[in-house]
């Protein structure tokens, strides 16, 4: 008997529900389990940063599993392809599988339970990206929040759900069971097994090799602890301070699904209680302020949830109408500098949008906040969150193009790349979302610099020509 763990956006072994049922499934049953990570193409495609990361995770992954008696195997197909496959295999009794959220996902996820079920072979879901389940939280009319505020107040309630470490697996070897699986997947034209175990390096991207990361769910729970001890006390004063270490630098460990936000909440509240029990009145404000980022996660993937195509259109309707700048392609920019034929107004108006968007994209906007940011972007794929919004707001609401392109750069740059808080925070900032920031209210990056990087720490590090 064989049990798959589908394991979704989660790349670790502790607080893995699908991976912790399917072994304890296994182990009562004396079957195997096999693991699966699945590529689908038929969703956005994750960005360069991103896929860097992933694919120097999986293999960490790939190591631990095997620590438990559990292989691994990475996929590129569609859910329902995949389904076909394992519907096919006569000693497969369940697959235990981590949702996901957005684009077309909730049909084809439906799909996929479908055709399993038709072949007598049992699905069960589980919400492991997440510490809310989205349907459960509601408005008193029965509607999903598209305030935080009210949402968050809601998740107060709720208490951390922090699963067993798994043991190794007792039963006997899923050796046999795998390679018939392979074979299978090998054999159908709908599935290609992707071998990531090979070396890195021929994936990444250029700029990726000096990124300064270090993937994997050990090293999650390292960044975790040492926020909690060394930096959450004074995160309410340090958070907004893009020159200091003061962040707690989760985001990607959180995106890839190496930690469980359910056990970031639990440790950050255990460190509160602590700093309450000692009367450290600053730092129980600074955990009450971490919860409440935390909160703000939870709160673009209630979105998500309600409104899967929350990276593709404006959730306030009365913004798609507004005259956005759309920037042209720059093949068309480099043919017409070419070119003597003079351009029409809208030509020109692509255009202008493009040089402009060139430059917010290289760090070479001539304004020094905004710079260093992209600059850091580039260098890191990763950016300081005041400075996100500054460079958001500029691209937004002084440069007028639409949030969609530049949420398209964050996608592919930032290792930390999230399928709910990137077209959330973009919407955020331009105005077009929920509980957004005013159309009126702009960042303005000089008196940002000034407020929070007053002696230009920040910005002499990433733009090395203002150095004096």
């Amino acid at each position: 008997m064989t049990v798959i763990a589908l394991l979704g956006p989660c790349l670790r072994i502790l607080d893995n529900p699908a991976l912790y049922h399917a072994l304890g499934q296994a182990s009562n049953r004396g079957g195997s389990v096999i693991a699966l990570v699945v590529e689908d193409p038929t969703q956005r495609r994750p960005g360069a940063a991103f896929t860097w990361w992933t694919r120097k995770s999986l293999p960490l992954l790939r190591s631990q599993l095997e620590r438990l008696h559990v292989p691994l195997l990475c996929l590129q197909a569609s859910y329902p392809a995949v389904a076909k496959v394992l519907s096919q295999q006569e000693l497969i009794e369940k697959v235990h599988v981590n949702r996901r959220w957005g684009g077309t996902t909730a049909e084809q996820d439906a799909s996929f339970a479908q055709i399993l079920e038709q072949a007598h072979i049992a699905v069960q879901t589980y919400t492991a990206h997440t510490v809310h389940e989205p349907w459960d939280v509601k408005t008193g009319q029965g509607g999903y929040y598209r305030v935080y505020t009210p949402f968050s107040k809601k998740l107060l309630s709720i208490q951390p759900r922090l699963l067993d470490e798994p043991a190794p697996q007792a039963a006997g070897s899923a050796d046999g069971d795998v390679e018939a699986l392979v074979h299978a997947l090998h054999a159908s034209d709908a599935v290609h097994v992707l071998d990531w175990d090979r070396p890195a390096e021929p994936y990444d991207p250029a700029w990726a090799k000096k990124f300064p990361w270090k993937p994997g769910a050990e090293q999650a729970a390292h960044v975790l602890r040492t926020f909690l001890d060394d930096l959450l006390p004074d995160y309410q004063t340090g958070r907004d301070l893009p020159y200091e270490k003061a962040t707690s630098s989760l985001s990607p460990y959180l995106a890839h699904g190496e930690i469980s936000p359910h056990r970031v909440l639990y440790e950050t509240r255990k460190a509160r209680s602590h700093f309450r029990s000692s009367q450290n009145k600053a730092a129980v404000a600074s955990a009450d302020t971490f919860e409440r980022e935390l909160f703000w996660r939870e709160f673009n993937y209630h979105l998500l949830y309600h409104e899967p195509d929350l990276a593709e259109r404006n959730h306030n309707p009365r913004f798609d109408s507004f005259p956005w700048s759309w920037p042209a392609k720059a093949t068309q920019l480099q043919q017409t500098r070419q070119a003597a034929a003079q351009p029409s107004d809208s030509e020109s108006a692509a255009l202008e949008a493009r040089a402009a968007l060139e430059c917010w994209k290289s760090g070479h906007t001539g304004i020094p906040l905004v710079d260093a940011g992209m600059r850091q972007l580039w260098e890191t794929g990763w950016m300081h969150n005041r400075v996100r919004m500054v460079v958001a707001s500029l691209l937004t609401k002084n440069l007028r193009i639409h949030w969609r392109v530049g949420e398209a750069w964050f996608w592919d740059t930032l290792v930390d790349a999230d399928p709910a808080s990137n077209p959330g925070n973009w919407q955020w900032v331009a105005g077009t979302g929920a509980d957004a920031a005013p159309f009126f209210r702009i960042f303005h990056p000089a008196r940002q610099a000034d407020r929070f990087d007053e002696h230009c720490a920040y910005v002499r590090a990433w733009v090395p020509e203002l150095r004096i």
